[in-house]
Formats: structure tokens, C-alpha cells, sequence
């Protein structure tokens, strides 16, 4: 290459291609980056006699509420995953189960469908 850019049969130059393929290659490193956040999911056995998994206490649980709260109320969920800023916790004792969703460390949303 002589250092002038040439136009392909398309009008586009030789650099703007190039162009084209670097920033597609940095995008592409960018996302698996963010993908290598993804937290491992922690998993504890089913809870037996649990009595923190009531009615009252999810009722306890509000949106917006931080993390450790909902921890300090329903105690240590059997399993948590996610990808930051977001995160599941999943609390199960005798067929109860609750699905706490977290954004940011603050409650999103909730389910508990039996209880």
C-alpha cells in the first residue's frame, strides 16, 4: 500500500473499512467484558421449619427496600444469581418458595405465590 486510500467497487475506502472492522472488534470485546461480570449462582439446600418464611414477613418486603434488609427479615436465601445490576434470590422452605428481584441492590420486585 502506497498510504493513499483507494475507493473499492462499493465508493468506500480501503481505511474506512478498516475502520468499520476495528470498531466492530472492540464492541465485540466490550460485551464479552460484561459478560464476565455475571455473579455465580450460590445454592443452599431447602430450609426445614424455617418460620422467617411466613405471609407477614414477604409482606415486610417492599420496593426499594436494600438487600440486607430483605436478608435481616426472610434470613439467607438457598440460592442467588444474577448479573450486576441485577440479581435473584430465591428462599424455599417446606413447598413455600419466594423470588426476590434486586436492581442495583434494592428490591425490584417480589413473588410468592403459596404462601
Amino acid at each position: 500500500m502506497t498510504g493513499r486510500a483507494t475507493l473499492n467497487q462499493h465508493g468506500r475506502t480501503t481505511m474506512a473499512r478498516l475502520g468499520g472492522l476495528t470498531l466492530a472488534g472492540v464492541l465485540c470485546c466490550l460485551l464479552l467484558a460484561a459478560c464476565s461480570k455475571k455473579e455465580e449462582a450460590k445454592t443452599e439446600p431447602e430450609k426445614k421449619g424455617d418460620t422467617k418464611l411466613t405471609k407477614e414477613n414477604v409482606d415486610k418486603v417492599k420496593e426499594g427496600m436494600e438487600e440486607k434488609e430483605v436478608n435481616e427479615i426472610l434470613g439467607p436465601p438457598n440460592e442467588s444469581k444474577g448479573v450486576s445490576p441485577f440479581k435473584t434470590s430465591i428462599w424455599k422452605s417446606e413447598g413455600k418458595i419466594v423470588t426476590v428481584t434486586y436492581e442495583s441492590g434494592k428490591v425490584k420486585a417480589k413473588i410468592a405465590p403459596n404462601l
